[in-house]
């Protein structure tokens, strides 16, 4: 199986937004690609991170 790891280092620490501007819209993306099995996010202070299975 092949994992793809994206990372995000922003300058935002409000998780709340950055769920909202970056991590909702990034999974709503990646959904759509083929043969994607699973997305694994993290959301913290100033990064957001995306495991795609």
């Amino acid at each position: 199986m092949l994992v793809v790891s994206i990372q995000y280092l922003v300058s935002e620490n409000d998780v709340e937004l950055l769920n909202e501007t970056v991590t909702t819209p990034l999974e709503r993306v990646l959904q759509k690609l083929e043969r994607v099995e699973a997305i694994n996010t993290t959301t913290s202070h100033g990064s957001v991170e995306a495991e795609v299975h």
